[in-house]
């Protein structure tokens, strides 16, 4: 029985060490939408890790910065009133990636950084 219990817990401490090298290996990721005034949009964001997708989603009228921890995030971004947006995703490898839209709704933007 002690020997079956030092296995466990060798094999919980050599998980817990991979999954945190796997974490240090993850990029710091963030998007950033700044609406003009009164323009709102909706975006559904997907970041890729090593464990596999985290879906976020959000709405709104306000400026936005979220920042994920990720190997790449790619978000889809619909402009829901007339105005523009500039949405801008960065790495923090230094990758970065800007766009913009102007006009009525319905304008649909798809970015990726990784």
């Amino acid at each position: 029985m002690k020997r079956s219990r030092s296995l466990v817990v060798w094999l919980s401490t050599s998980c817990l060490a991979a999954m945190g090298a796997a974490n240090a290996m993850a990029k710091e990721l963030t998007l950033r939408i700044e609406p003009e005034q009164g323009t709102s949009y909706t975006a559904r964001c997907t970041v890729e890790t090593g464990s596999g997708r985290q879906t976020h989603e959000f709405s709104g009228a306000e400026l936005l910065e979220r920042t994920f921890q990720g190997d790449s995030l790619s978000c889809r971004i619909v402009q829901t009133s007339e105005g523009g947006l500039v949405i801008d995703l960065t790495s923090s490898t230094g990758s970065s990636s800007r766009s913009s839209t102007s006009g009525g709704s319905g304008a649909l933007t798809m970015v990726s950084i990784s």
